[in-house]
């Protein structure tokens, strides 16, 4: 038999001249698996991964801006709808200023005229109601009515 031979005939390492114990095969095997690339698939998966996480990155943007500006037209939208019913009512009240009636009522209401023959009397220093009583809400005025109130200041 030979020096580093034993009976079964498997190679044995010889001894080494550091005088270190020989590594362990489990340790020589991570060794090597160190070394290795990743396989085909493992590279592919990463470079997918990475172009998937590229495209949210880069449409954040466009996206949160495409959201505002939806928003936005739904603001709009919905000031238009309210436009749209002020102008229907300022349409009704212009065709109901072609009476005379509606005229003299106003004359009288914003104007404070009177006709030939009667005597307007304005009160002056009447007290605010108490504050236990609540207070009714006055109609919002349309446009013609300011317009109208408007002058009334200046005479």
């Amino acid at each position: 038999m030979s020096p580093g031979r034993h009976s079964t005939g498997a190679a044995v390492d010889a001894p080494r001249s550091s005088g270190g114990p020989a590594p362990a095969p489990a340790a020589a095997a991570g060794r090597r698996s160190r070394g290795r690339r990743p396989s085909r698939r493992t590279t592919r998966i990463l470079i997918l991964l990475a172009v998937v996480i590229a495209g949210v990155l880069l449409t954040r943007g466009p996206l949160l801006s495409y959201q505002g500006a939806h928003a936005r037209l739904a603001d709009q939208r919905a000031q238009v709808d309210l436009i749209k019913q002020q102008n229907k009512a300022l349409t009704e009240q212009i065709s109901g200023l072609g009476e005379t009636s509606t005229l003299e009522d106003l004359a009288r209401k914003d104007l404070s005229y009177a006709r030939p023959g009667e005597r307007v009397y304005t009160v002056q220093g009447v007290p605010d109601p108490p504050a236990s009583q609540p207070e009714e809400r006055a109609p919002q005025r349309g446009p013609l009515e300011s317009v109208v109130s408007w002058f009334r200041g200046l005479f």
